[in-house]
């Protein structure tokens, strides 16, 4: 018993067809990723201060670009090209606080809630053999994309600490 299809029906097996290998195309591309939500931890004197910046995590670097000029300026050392063979020791962590202000301005429920702060941090020899680390503040919409896809990239191990 055979079963003829209408000519709906081969629209959409063709069409079906089509954007399948469309995207299967463009998944196996090797394109970079590009974090744009990303901040940069800089040390300014005592204080500790969040930068906004672009991450593109590309086949073997990994380049960091303050958003704004005057940071990359300020700190020169923390923008640049980072080689994956002179990096080690990923860590992904995952903070909780309590939302004590919130509580006080607006509403005591929210004391019953914490909000999470996703940390994303690398070690690096630099081009003087000295050691330095990177520390980021990531998005929570990207830190799946982190754990899941940077480690790849790298060919080194996350090693994961969550806080609860």
């Amino acid at each position: 018993m055979s079963q003829e299809y209408g000519p709906i029906d081969k629209f959409w097996v063709g069409s079906t067809v089509i954007v399948l290998s469309l995207l299967s195309a463009g998944i196996l591309e090797a394109r970079d990723l590009v974090f744009r939500k990303s901040k940069i931890v800089v040390v300014d004197g005592e204080k500790t201060r969040e930068r906004k910046a672009v991450v593109t995590w590309g086949d073997t670097t990994v380049t960091l670009r303050f958003k704004d000029g005057n940071d990359s300026a300020r700190y020169p050392g923390l923008e640049g090209v980072f080689r994956y063979d002179r990096m080690s020791g990923m860590v992904y962590e995952r903070s909780k606080h309590s939302r004590i202000v919130s509580a006080i301005l607006l509403s005591p429920l929210t004391l019953f809630s914490k909000r999470k702060h996703h940390w994303f941090s690398w070690n690096y020899v630099d081009a003087d053999s000295s050691k330095r680390s990177i520390l980021l503040r990531i998005d929570k919409k990207e830190e799946r994309l982190y754990r899941r896809q940077v480690p790849i990239l790298t060919g080194l191990e996350l090693e994961t600490i969550i806080e609860d």
